[in-house]
């Protein structure tokens, strides 16, 4: 009774995050670099190679290229569309953990693990882009919801169950099989008290769960990693440098630290120790074993994978989809805290003055990206303005691909998109581009600096060619555009 008496707070602070992640699609963010890549592959890769490498050293789950596929092809392919499903399973992700929190903490605990998922910074900003990550928190928040739910189901049609849904999560996130690795393992104590029939149920959702990850291992996921995507992950950094193995144990700490303050942006990562004490805390309950397993111990897989240098381990957005079971968790280790000297006011002062802060600091920060958005270039201003000016058959050169996407309506043999002017696999360089065109009156250039901070150059930084001068320019947000007009 206790319980249902208090949902309407879990429920309260849930629709406060829905809220949060509507506003911020409904705002439609300009498209940023990353994200334009992935669109561009969707838009302009055939489904066949989708299996190999992909445009501009991205990666991605096949499946989730699929769903993005399917759904330009019926949404169409403007951003509302494509980052709808991210925005859903933003959503989605809100709502499991409140109901995994309802049957798991006392209401007013509940409700400050829901928040810590609501109001999280990172996880508003996965929402609202046409990426997968939203996808993972998603699929590890599903997960672990549907361990909660069906305690009382027998062991078998949990395992069928399991085994019908683990390989379309695995082929549509890449961290799903960290995530069902935790489901496994919460199941064996069940899986090894339970009849042989059982147990073969069990081993044939483990099956499932192992070859869907070894085709997508050893095919996809192989085949996208290229030395450039390898690049940005770095020994010692994202994963664990063995040249100097007495390093790895801080490493490992320090990187904890930091899963927890990505989570919890900006400074949340003292909520490792109430989720730490968490962990204790349901160890210590009948039935807690699982809930553990499926909330935390696909941290722990994250971890090996970065002993082993297949997986980034730090405060990236790769770990985004452990936001739901560290934000249970904590709540569970600070209700622990509260009622450890439950009838003295002065650890309660203690705990007020210790921890609101900490957790009303990513609320405060969410609070200012409402009025004070994310900078991101104002490419969809900027492409707008060129697109209602441009006349056609006139020729663009853009640096950045996000253009790609934002000019995928504009004849492909009209549009150069020079994002590494050195790179030898250009499509044509500046000299040979002007010269095509020099019967055309009027070109097109769109500069776009690395961030919004970066002062612009008062002129292009190809040459000008003979005969030609530069228009005025029209700056955005991080974007300038000029018009390259005859000297006569």
């Amino acid at each position: 009774m206790e319980r249902i008496r208090g949902s309407w707070l879990i429920w309260a602070v849930a629709a406060l995050g829905l809220l949060l992640r509507a506003y911020h699609y409904a705002r439609n963010p300009a498209v940023w670099h990353d994200e334009a890549a992935m669109l561009v592959n969707v838009l302009h890769l055939p489904v066949s190679g989708w299996l190999g490498p992909l445009l501009h050293d991205e990666a991605s789950p096949p499946l989730f290229l699929l769903l993005e596929k399917a759904v330009a092809a019926v949404l169409g392919d403007g951003e509302y569309a494509l980052r709808l499903p991210a925005f859903v399973a933003g959503c989605l992700s809100v709502v499991f953990t409140a109901l995994a929190a309802r049957r798991l903490l006392s209401p007013l605990w509940a409700a400050v693990a829901v928040g810590l998922v609501a109001v999280s910074d990172r996880l508003l900003f996965h929402t609202c882009e046409a990426k997968w990550y939203s996808l993972d928190v998603g699929v590890a928040a599903g997960a672990i919801w549907a361990v909660i739910a069906t305690d009382r189901w027998p062991l078998w049609k949990r395992c069928v169950l399991g085994a019908v849904v683990a390989p379309v999560c695995v082929w549509l996130s890449f961290p799903a099989c960290f995530v069902f690795g935790g489901v496994l393992t919460a199941l064996l104590p069940a899986a090894w008290r339970a009849t042989w029939s059982q147990r073969t149920v069990y081993a044939l959702f483990a099956l499932a769960v192992v070859i869907s990850f070894g085709l997508l291992a050893l095919g996809p996921a192989k085949a996208q990693r290229t030395p450039e995507m390898n690049a940005c992950w770095k020994v010692g950094e994202d994963f664990a440098d063995w040249s100097a193995p007495a390093r790895v144990p801080l490493w490992a700490l320090t990187n904890t630290f930091d899963v927890v303050r990505y989570a919890f942006h900006p400074f949340g990562w003292p909520l490792l120790v109430p989720a730490v004490a968490g962990v204790w805390s349901l160890l210590r309950k009948p039935g807690g074993w699982p809930i553990v397993c499926v909330g935390l111990l696909p941290m722990a897989l994250v971890l090996v994978a970065a002993c082993l240098g297949k997986y980034p381990y730090s405060a990236a957005r790769t770990v985004a989809f452990l936001t739901p079971g560290l934000a249970l968790m904590a709540g569970e280790g600070l209700r622990r805290f509260w009622g450890w000297r439950a009838g003295k006011a002065w650890w309660r002062w203690a705990f007020v003055l210790l921890w609101v802060p900490v957790l009303l600091t990513p609320a405060g920060y969410t609070v200012r990206r409402v009025f004070d958005p994310w900078e991101r270039a104002e490419t969809d201003r900027a492409a707008a303005y060129l697109l209602a000016h441009r006349q056609p058959g006139e020729p663009i050169t853009a640096n950045h691909w996000e253009y790609e996407y934002h000019f995928r309506k504009v004849e492909t043999q009209q549009l150069r998109v020079e994002h590494k002017a050195e790179a030898s696999q250009q499509k044509v360089t500046w000299a040979d581009w002007t010269k095509q065109w020099a019967a055309v009156p009027r070109h097109w250039y769109v500069y776009q600096s690395g961030t919004t901070m970066e002062k612009l150059p008062e002129v292009p930084p190809d040459p000008l060619p003979t005969g030609w001068r530069w228009g005025k320019p029209v700056t955005f947000a991080g974007v300038r555009v000029w018009q390259l007009l005859p000297d006569r």
